[in-house]
């Protein structure tokens, strides 16, 4: 396979064109275009393994002193206002709430009143994975 290819790109190199070449390429581009979605589907895959990752390690947090493990916004990027400990996420202000809420393009949830705040930390646990919010 890498000699024919090689052959290939001597041919066009030096300018031979023989009538072959045209179906080789077509043949090269279609397997570039599979390599390249099968590349994205991988990928794909791998973000969402370690968000499901994640999840599953921040749903065995129990103390208040536990670590929780970032789990990506939708672009792979990690919030920035994503709680290091369960008791920063208990403690987490309204306007990080909202970020957070924002960074995860989870439905927002209105008002600066403590019942709003309880109930965007019960949302935004339920997508990071901690339990008993």
């Amino acid at each position: 396979m890498f000699f024919l290819l090689f052959v290939f790109l001597l041919f066009c190199y030096v300018g031979v064109n023989p009538p072959y070449v045209a179906p080789i390429m077509q043949q090269l581009n279609q397997l570039q275009q599979q390599l390249q979605q099968g590349m994205q589907q991988l990928q794909q895959g791998m973000q969402q393994l370690q968000r499901e990752s994640a999840r599953s390690f921040n749903s065995s947090a129990s103390s208040l002193e536990d670590v929780l493990r970032v789990v990506n916004d939708p672009n792979n990027q990690p919030p920035v206002w994503f709680p290091a400990t369960i008791i920063e996420f208990k403690n987490i202000t309204h306007a990080h709430a909202t970020a957070l809420l924002e960074a995860y393009a989870l439905p927002a949830i209105a008002g600066n009143q403590a019942a709003h705040l309880r109930r965007k930390i019960v949302a935004i646990a339920a997508h990071i994975g901690v339990r008993n919010m």
